[in-house]
């Protein structure tokens, strides 16, 4: 075998050595995936304590634990970035008897009193390490909430209040397969900037967020 036949093969195993796994990873790419679930969500900071405030009830956060839904769409640009689009649908409760003296109500009438949520976010999303069994991701959105209390007795009359409202969200995760279809076990934080009046208040209402989505992969 002469020289230039050795430099050749070198080449060759050079060659397939950079485009195998950039090849294997296009195959690994999926292009639309669909998750659906639902999430626990747990107030943090001014949003569950007496030093929050919601239009038009000031000094009232007192927000508790609440459950909500989730719908995602995921687009895969390679094996380890995808952007998504997503809904959620977010319900606090309230500490009831604080509340109630808050705005004014009598506990007695055992009102309904909770926060809800809604909200329209999009991302992006990193799965920093090589694909094994779990698979790690990074995670950060911009979102739009609609922010209402409600307000709900037997003995007054029902009433609301709402805002649209912007924020942000961050957050980590995996994807556990399990047959053709994958479990997403993630957490999040979430903040949103909250106004009166169209001015900005002096708090946050944020809180933190465990999800568990089921995904379909629709193509690859």
């Amino acid at each position: 075998m002469n020289r230039a036949t050795v430099v050749r093969n070198r080449w060759g195993v050079i060659l397939l050595l950079i485009f195998l796994p950039a090849a294997a990873a296009a195959q690994e790419t999926t292009l639309l995936t669909l998750q659906a679930g639902g999430c626990f969500n747990l107030p943090i900071g001014s949003f569950n304590r007496s030093d929050g405030a919601w239009d038009p009830y000031p000094q009232t956060g007192y927000a508790g634990s609440g459950t909500g839904y989730a719908l995602t769409a995921l687009v895969g640009v390679s094996s380890r970035i995808s952007f998504y689009a997503e809904y959620m649908g977010n319900r606090f409760g309230t500490d009831v008897d604080e509340i109630s003296l808050a705005v004014g109500i009598s506990p007695s009438t055992n009102p309904d009193i909770y926060y809800t949520a809604p909200m329209i976010g999009v991302g992006m999303r990193v799965t920093p390490l090589p694909r094994i069994p779990l698979h790690p991701y990074l995670q950060a959105g911009l979102t739009r909430y609609r922010m209402t209390m409600k307000i709900e007795a037997v003995s007054l009359t029902n009433s609301e209040e709402s805002d649209r409202i912007s924020g942000w969200n961050i957050g980590a995760g995996c994807l556990l397969p399990v047959g053709p279809l994958s479990l997403d076990l993630g957490a999040r934080y979430h903040t949103a900037r909250v106004y009166k009046d169209d001015e900005r208040l002096g708090w946050n209402a944020n809180w933190l967020e465990a999800r568990l989505l089921v995904s379909v992969a629709i193509a690859r």
